[in-house]
């Protein structure tokens, strides 16, 4: 016997049991019996329903092969094929191009057009009822560019919590409208990966990414930034200018700067909505043949014919392998066979809003990073004015607070975002925000929250925790947004097994244990206390 499976968006799972030989004749009597049979049927209902009689016997071939396969189940022999992985192989494509034929009949259930879309599945073997190759636990950034780039090339289910609309009330850091993305960054792997992202981000939709420019204000004598700039220079020929403050304000009037600053400019960057990515990921993916289900995954069980994945509501679904991209919601939790180093802060922002004048008045605004020296903060980021869901502009800004906390677990996450624990840092935001733009007119001030996972090399672990079984996609560290896509393409080629690409350190995305020493971010309210 072999088995084939279907799955149906609308109608559900299917799979049917077939011989390995399907009989190549059938009694004459019997087949003349079944064409009077359906040939009655179709007549009968046609005069029933006031329908085409043509069109109704389309409709009643579309499901003949089902019933087929199933009397053949019955009545199969037990002569064993000589190739059973290829006469699997082999039926599943006979009876698949069959299906395809009838994803475009109508279904006559309700006497309505209805589309039949049909995704494909090949059995796993004996020993395993494996639903899909891969299921991706995450719906967010990360989880979203994985199944882009992998679903082509295999079966893949995403598994994430339901959210409005808008965003209002939801777990995850996407719900966003504004990320800045460009190619700087204190980290020269981190810049590698913005580049490749920004190309899959353009090739995704190329009216993803806004184009504002973007300034980098640090000191002087700040590590990173400016040996990171050099190097872009001379390996891509990234377009990373440095200005005056003078330089800068005769570009950007509405920004005021020190003159012992270093300011870096890139024309080229911008910002882009991480909602919009993940909506168009998605719809890649699916357009991949990819599929959805609205859940929260609590554990996962590897074994030697497969990975399980206990959702909260008691479901469990199986895959060939499982791909942990749930951000914060990793750290501390069943997802994950041994301790990895990850830790989920929680993250504080503020949204400032304008007036359609003001807004008008900051068009030419670029994204900016600034260090700053301030007792309650640290790396302040701030985007131009975008305008969100509710119809209102605003600026998006933040930075590392002395209120930021680890949050321990997953039920500590959800417990951040419903309500919120530590002090509000708004007044401190209000101030650094007023020295950048001393002139902005806010007309209301808000903060939201959000969390993301932090690492302890502070990059992101793409890595395999268990051969065939497990592949980590975690750890944005504050900036992963604008990475995510190659993270997903890093990611995906893992999954599949392909080689590692030239000019990307594999050892610089190892996961590390969770018992080795942590390099990562030290929290502010540490550095200062």
């Amino acid at each position: 016997m072999v088995r084939v499976c279907r799955i149906g968006r609308d109608t559900g799972a299917g799979c049917c049991s077939v011989p390995s030989r399907l009989h190549q004749a059938a009694d004459r009597p019997q087949g003349v019996g079944s064409f009077a049979l359906f040939a009655g049927a179709a007549l009968w209902l046609a005069a029933r329903y006031h329908r085409d009689l043509v069109a109704v016997a389309v409709g009643i071939l579309g499901s003949l092969n089902a019933v087929y396969l199933a009397w053949a189940a019955v009545q199969g022999v037990e002569d064993a094929a000589p190739d059973l992985g290829k006469s699997a192989d082999d039926l599943a494509v006979a009876v698949g191009r069959q299906w395809e034929a009838e994803a475009t009949a109508q279904d006559y259930r309700d006497w309505m057009a209805v589309a039949i879309p049909v995704s494909w599945l090949r059995y796993p073997g004996p020993g395993n009822d494996a639903f899909v190759d891969f299921l991706i636990v995450g719906d967010g950034m990360f989880g979203a560019a994985t199944a882009r780039h992998l679903a082509p090339h295999a079966t893949v289910m995403v598994i994430g919590p339901k959210a409005p609309a808008d965003g209002s009330g939801a777990y995850g850091a996407h719900h966003d409208e504004g990320r800045i993305t460009g190619d700087l960054s204190r980290d020269i792997a981190w810049s590698e990966l913005n580049q490749r992202a920004r190309d899959g981000m353009i090739e995704l939709d190329p009216a993803l990414i806004t184009s504002r420019g973007a300034l980098t204000i640090t000191t002087r004598d700040a590590p990173g930034y400016l040996e990171v700039a050099k190097q872009l220079r001379q390996h891509s020929g990234a377009d990373i200018r440095t200005l005056t403050a003078d330089a800068a304000r005769a570009r950007f009037p509405m920004v005021r700067l020190d003159p012992d600053e270093t300011i870096l400019h890139q024309p080229a960057a911008g910002y882009f909505s991480p909602r919009r990515y993940v909506t168009l990921a998605t719809r890649s993916a699916q357009g991949n043949g990819a599929t959805i289900t609205l859940g929260t995954v609590r554990a996962l069980h590897t074994s030697a014919t497969g990975v399980e994945a206990e959702l909260g509501d008691g479901r469990r679904l199986r895959a060939e392998a499982a791909i942990v991209a749930s951000g914060a919601f990793a750290a501390g939790s069943d997802l994950l066979p041994g301790p990895v180093a990850l830790r989920a802060k929680s993250e504080i922002y503020a949204m400032a809003e304008l007036d359609d004048q003001q807004a008008a008045e900051l068009s030419a605004m670029p994204c900016i990073t600034r260090t700053i020296s301030h007792p309650q903060l640290a790396d302040l980021y701030v985007l131009p004015p975008i305008r969100y869901p509710d119809g209102r502009t605003y600026l998006k800004f933040g930075a590392n607070t002395t209120a930021d906390c680890w949050l321990p677990d997953p039920a500590a996450v959800r417990a951040w975002y419903d309500h919120g624990d530590g002090g509000d840092p708004l007044a401190a935001l209000r101030d650094a925000l007023a020295a950048l733009l001393p002139d902005v007119r806010i007309r209301s001030w808000h903060t939201r929250r959000c969390a993301d996972a932090y690492t302890a090399h502070r990059r992101p672990y793409i890595d395999i925790l268990e051969p065939g079984r497990l592949v980590i996609a975690l750890g944005g560290n504050g900036r992963g947004a604008q990475a995510a896509d190659a993270v997903g393409q890093l990611t995906a080629r893992l999954a599949l097994g392909k080689p590692w690409p030239s000019g990307f350190s594999r050892d610089a995305f190892r996961h590390v244990p969770a018992d080795a020493l942590w390099h990562g971010m030290t929290l502010l309210r540490d550095q200062t206390g």
